[in-house]
């Protein structure tokens, strides 16, 4: 069947399953040429246990030493690959691809999206505090070197960071019932 198909043909059918994966590639957010609201990019540490978020200064986010996101002055997230995120706006809220809602960050806080009430704050000395379903507070490391303008960046990352977690943990649920169905 190859042979049969001219050098014109070959290359088009090489090329369908790149132009597939394109057109169903998610779109950047909104602003994402432009931007949103402006960040202020100073180092900065994130202590959690055994663990360490750095903020550098030109943006990149390392975990361990291992790069896991950027950030830029224009309020811009992105994959260490450069892959888009998400773009701060400048009303605080946080837009995924596709225009996907991820919640509102502001200067010491952030919510997840529809909530009611921020999931986590920063206090006054760095701390970072959680808070459940319940209310319940636990705190969950300690940032230095955040204050002032860049306050906000980290509220950002501990956001997305958070978002991440949240979304890589198992899901297990209990149910009852009686018939064929498909579980996701």
């Amino acid at each position: 069947m190859l042979a049969d198909m001219g050098p014109s043909r070959f290359a088009r059918w090489l090329l369908a399953p790149a132009v597939l994966a394109t057109a169903c590639a998610a779109k950047p957010p909104p602003n994402w040429q432009t931007g949103g609201a402006h960040l202020d990019l100073a180092p900065a540490r994130w202590t959690r246990g055994d663990s360490t978020i750095e903020l550098r200064p030109d943006g990149k986010v390392l975990v361990d030493n291992d790069a896991v996101l950027g950030v830029d002055a224009a309020g811009r997230v992105f994959e260490s690959d450069g892959d888009p995120v998400a773009v701060l706006q400048p009303d605080g809220n946080l837009v995924g691809t596709d225009n996907h809602g991820m919640g509102l960050v502001g200067p010491i806080s952030a919510s997840l999206p529809g909530a009611p009430h921020a999931w986590f704050t920063i206090g006054p000395r760095g701390e970072v505090i959680r808070y459940d379903d319940e209310g319940d507070r636990s705190q969950d490391g300690v940032w230095q070197g955040c204050s002032g303008a860049n306050l906000r960046t980290c509220s950002l990352v501990t956001h997305v960071i958070f978002m991440r977690e949240y979304r890589r943990r198992p899901r297990v649920g209990i149910g009852f019932g009686i018939g064929i169905g498909v579980m996701h």
